[in-house]
């Protein structure tokens, strides 16, 4: 048994394991034995999880000193902005969390962005570096829960607002899409509602 040159060199597990040659073994498929306990390992060439989950099971302080996979130059690794100190994140009632997401709420309907913001890499990347224990919403829970919530304060607001105007003039834009503007004086100010 020999080392394969063929191996990953994204991971350092493999240095702690003969591996068969090529012509002994399928590609993907292989037995390696370990350096430290002369066990037979069974794994793969494109995964390193049997031969982690070895030296962490039998030698975990070798597994201790093991350094994580290099990183491939082209990936963008965002961990190192997404987690705080003690690696937890905040929950979804923590002031300062709620805070944020409303925020991105606010920004995204008053400035009519796409929902897809939240997806960007560098807008979460942005927000990891700003406040790196933050959660970022799921464009699924901006759409289900936190848009309509939003409309819905905006609407209740709106109401009341409109109930204390005694006159309304109303504009109607058609030029790109349709808008209906109502312009109002509440306490000798000039206000605007879309």
């Amino acid at each position: 048994m020999s080392y394969v040159g063929k191996m990953s060199p994204k991971s350092n597990v493999y240095g702690h394991f003969i591996m068969p040659s090529s012509s002994e073994s399928k590609p993907r498929n292989l037995k390696a034995v370990c350096h430290h306990c002369i066990q037979t390992v069974a794994g793969s060439n494109k995964a390193t999880s049997n031969f982690r989950r070895h030296l962490e099971k039998n030698h975990p302080d070798i597994y201790a000193k093991l350094d994580d996979p290099v990183a491939d130059p082209k990936q963008l690794s965002v961990n190192k902005f997404t987690r705080n100190s003690t690696g937890t994140k905040w929950k979804s009632t923590d002031l300062r969390q709620m805070e944020l997401t409303n925020c991105i709420v606010a920004f995204i309907v008053h400035d009519l962005l796409s929902l897809s913001l939240v997806e960007s890499e560098r807008f979460c990347i942005l927000m990891a570096t700003a406040e790196p224990i933050f959660t970022m919403p799921s464009r699924k829970h901006l759409s289900s829960v936190l848009l309509p919530q939003h409309s819905t304060t905006v609407q209740t607001r709106l109401k009341i607002q409109l109930q204390q105007v005694q006159n309304l003039c109303l504009t109607i834009d058609t030029r790109s899409f349709i808008g209906v503007t109502g312009h109002f004086i509440l306490d000798h100010t000039i206000n605007s509602v879309m």
